[in-house]
């Protein structure tokens, strides 16, 4: 049995392994964002990376703020292409 190697969904680069961080792709001109292995992820889950990014607590800001970060989390996932995670 080989031991197969996992390429980036993106640009099809060898991915490697840091620890704390896991997989990544080396390929410094592939915009792949984390998530390599094309896990599943939620547009909760993007938007929660994005307030903690920026250090904004959502129930801090304004309505409109938060519908936003909504709306970029989603076109987040539809631009690179990651499945999202239904969590219903």
């Amino acid at each position: 049995m080989t031991d197969r190697k996992e390429k980036c969904r993106k640009c099809n680069t060898e991915l490697k392994t840091a620890p704390g961080i896991g997989e990544y792709c080396p390929n410094e001109k592939c915009e792949v964002i984390d998530n390599v292995g094309s896990k599943e992820v939620s547009v909760e889950e993007l938007a929660e990376l994005i307030w903690k990014i920026e250090g904004f607590n959502k129930n801090e800001v304004s309505p409109g703020y938060v519908n936003w970060v909504q709306e970029l989390a989603q076109a987040i996932l539809d631009k690179y292409e990651v499945k999202e995670k239904d969590n219903k």
